[in-house]
């Protein structure tokens, strides 16, 4: 890893001015910065615990959420041994790798509550997208330092390159001082962070969401292709569509985002129980513009009270199981609903 970062200032008469470089007094002001902005580390990425405490004793410094669902711990270096901070982080990623979706929203909503903001909007408001449906599907490690001695170094190198464990590493570094025109703070990566791609390690790619295609493929082998291709094609009529890995997803515009608001699961249907749905009757109601309850009662009668993270009433619902006559008549409700005007697409 490059140690000797040297920057020089242009200055009049086209000379070079060396801008003095200097070591972090203390870490714990990196940390606290990347809380407040953790785009320093990496624009993908979210804060939604600091000090989380894990089941084994520790606190992992800073908990991350990137916008397809997976976590990042973000550990500091300060006076531990290459051996100590590389076992903490393996400590800490063996704990995090067994956080279920409920886990995930537990530690973000308790770490947002001081800030007056839901998991759910805190996320749309970062990604400008919704939370995905699986959370937490993979992780990596990064370790932070004003210095990455030699033996850090070997040590994440290995991990990476030869195990394919998902570890990176980092230094920053102070440059220049207020009286010669202000500080400046820069940060150097150890591996390229596009080669360490969560639960992978170098080069490994991130299994992709499935194609509207192969989706239709399970509704095939579920025995409901003819029934799931009437509500996929009925509901495109009027939102956009897009994939995950395990359903299809229609989206519709609310105020300046774009928010889910049914989604089909073909792998959780059934020729007996028909095509699995969840409907986000809230926002289908800021959508039609009627209340929600009238949405409800248009939906199968057998459906459940549903609710997909937290406690946010957006993101609440009704869930079930279309039969063909329940789906003929939803869909007749949404072909009548002037307040409809986008054409799905997408």
């Amino acid at each position: 890893m490059p140690t000797d970062t040297r920057i020089w200032r242009v200055t009049q008469g086209d000379r070079l001015e060396e801008i003095p470089s200097g070591r972090l007094d203390r870490e714990e002001r990196l940390e606290a910065w990347l809380e407040r902005d953790i785009g320093i580390l990496s624009p993908n990425l979210m804060v939604i615990g600091r000090q989380v405490q894990t089941d084994h004793g520790g606190f992992i410094d800073l908990l991350c959420i990137d916008e397809s669902g997976n976590l990042t711990i973000v550990e500091m270096k300060r006076d531990k041994t290459p051996r100590e901070i590389t076992a903490q982080a393996l400590d800490y990623a063996s704990w995090v790798a067994e956080l279920s979706h409920e886990d995930v929203t537990r530690i973000a909503e308790g770490y947002l509550a001081a800030s007056g903001t839901s998991f759910a909007a805190a996320f749309q408001a970062r990604f400008n997208s919704d939370i995905p449906e699986i959370l937490n599907e993979n992780h990596s490690m990064v370790v932070l330092g004003s210095r990455i001695d030699d033996s850090s170094e070997r040590i994440v190198r290995y991990l990476s390159e030869k195990f394919d464990v998902p570890i990176n590493a980092a230094s920053f570094r102070f440059l220049g001082s207020p009286e010669k025109g202000g500080e400046f703070l820069a940060r150097t990566f150890l591996l390229e962070p596009s080669e360490v791609v969560s639960g992978g390690g170098p080069k490994s790619k991130r299994a992709p969401n499935l194609s509207p295609e192969q989706l239709a493929e399970v509704a095939t082998e579920m025995g409901v292709r003819p029934l799931y291709d009437l509500l996929a094609s009925g509901f495109h009529r009027h939102f956009r569509r897009q994939t995950t890995k395990t359903s299809l997803a229609f989206t519709a515009r609310i105020g300046s985002s774009r928010n889910t608001v049914l989604t089909l699961i073909p792998e959780e249907s059934s020729a007996e129980s028909g095509v699995s749905f969840h409907a986000y009757t809230n926002r289908l109601s800021a959508v039609l513009g009627m209340p929600s309850e009238e949405i409800k009662a248009q939906l199968p009668a057998a459906a459940r009270n549903w609710q997909y993270v937290g406690t946010d009433p957006d993101w609440s619902g009704l869930a079930g199981h279309f039969d063909s006559e329940s789906a003929r008549r939803f869909l007749a409700f949404l072909d009548g609903c002037a307040a409809l005007e986008e054409p799905g697409n997408g």
